[in-house]
């Protein structure tokens, strides 16, 4: 979440409105006004757009100190940003490549199940089954090495 203005505007249309009833109790229409102001920012500030904040939040801070090193250590702050965004392109290629070998995975699984005429494995005769577990056996290994983060 990086487009605050609407939520902001909710947030000052509701102090506004508090202040107003905290002025004016007993009149109906300022009541109705801090109601309805009110009840659109409880629905703007869902807490998905609050834990949103949060960690947009938690990550500007843990940016920030890192530029702060970065810059105490000789750095400039334009060398600093530029290496945060070297970082954070890594960090999305690292990201691909964990999820390639995975989909490779799947792409023998479907080929292999192709090579059975398409039948699921529980709707196969029993020694088609024993052919289909001995050819996908290889292919489960390197899944379930996949899954527990070991490399191959």
């Amino acid at each position: 979440m990086t487009d605050y203005t609407e939520l902001k505007r909710l947030a000052d249309e509701l102090i506004a409105a508090n202040d107003l009833f905290n002025d004016k109790p007993q009149d109906n229409e300022v009541g109705d006004a801090w109601s309805l102001a009110n009840d659109r920012f409880t629905e703007a500030a869902s807490p998905e757009s609050i834990l949103a904040l949060i960690a947009e939040n938690v990550r500007l801070n843990a940016e920030c100190k890192q530029l702060i090193l970065l810059e105490h250590n000789g750095g400039t702050v334009e060398a600093a940003t530029n290496l945060l965004a070297e970082r954070d392109q890594l960090k999305a290629d690292n990201e691909a490549l964990r999820n390639a070998p995975m989909e490779c995975t799947d792409s023998l699984q479907g080929e292999m199940l192709q090579k059975f005429g398409g039948q699921l494995p529980e709707d196969m005769h029993p020694v088609t089954r024993r052919e289909y577990d001995r050819d996908i056996a290889e292919v489960s290994g390197y899944r379930a090495a996949l899954g527990q983060g070991e490399q191959s």
